[in-house]
């Protein structure tokens, strides 16, 4: 049974919820895909619910056979959102944006007439600039990676060093910057975005040494866990600190 609602967005639905990572990671693949549905903004009405659980900001008019589910478990019960879906819809609030939704409650409305269909209850996150999907060529790749310098390498100022890693949607890219050695700025990009851990790439920036790369990870590299070494990676200008290479290896 099709809509009779005239549809306004088409939406993808992913099995689970994750409030810290909530946009669906490379690979990923949806429960439900090009849902068509029509969208209204709802926040006036569903910021009265009583129960921890019910309430919302967006309502999602969908086709009755849709498979799309809530975690909501009446009132006086626990209700865990990692057991409800989450919905993605593209360029929204504008083009080129992405908004997740969490799932708080299903209902079938109009049961057995012409107008049947489900009212979805959505709670709107945080939008993201750039597609749905986040970039990496690991499964569920996080925001948030960790760039470690192993001890014995050529520099000895950087030694130890662990840099975060934080992915920019403009870039496609994980950067991350430290102050190191003789207060100069040690800057790392990692990207990632094929289908393999084959396909990631480090630049690195040594302020007053130069830029080095993309330099290609050395194999093997791994996503379960997320392991990707970088080796042989010599400036130009090596100066007082540096005697050789270094290694940079990126993990979760």
């Amino acid at each position: 049974m099709s809509l009779l609602l005239p549809v306004n967005a088409v939406v993808d639905v992913y099995r689970g919820f994750n409030a810290a990572n909530p946009y669906p990671g490379g690979g990923s693949t949806p429960a439900v895909e090009g849902a068509r549905g029509h969208l209204k903004q709802h926040v006036r009405h569903g910021r009265f619910g009583s129960a921890a659980g019910l309430k919302w900001t967006t309502v999602l008019y969908l086709p009755p056979a849709t498979d799309v589910r809530s975690a909501y478990d009446a009132q006086l019960n626990a209700w865990t959102p990692a057991n409800a879906d989450t919905i993605v819809l593209p360029d929204y609030p504008r083009e080129g944006w992405c908004t997740a939704f969490l799932v708080v409650l299903v209902q079938r409305m109009h049961r057995g007439t012409a107008a049947e269909c489900l009212r979805v209850c959505l709670d709107r996150l945080q939008p993201r600039q750039g597609g749905c999907i986040r970039a990496g060529c690991c499964p569920d790749m996080p925001a948030t990676l960790y760039a470690t310098v192993p001890l014995g390498t050529g520099c000895p100022c950087l030694d130890g060093t662990v840099v975060p890693l934080t992915y920019d949607a403009d870039s496609d890219a994980w950067t991350g910057s430290q102050t190191v050695c003789n207060g100069e700025n040690f800057t790392l990009t990692f990207r990632c975005t094929g289908t393999s851990c084959l396909n990631a790439t480090l630049l690195v920036s040594f302020e007053d040494h130069g830029d080095v790369g993309p330099v290609p990870v050395a194999p093997p590299c791994g996503c379960s866990p997320l392991f990707m070494a970088f080796a042989g990676i010599e400036f130009a200008e090596p100066g007082g600190e540096c005697v050789g290479g270094i290694a940079v290896v990126i993990t979760v």
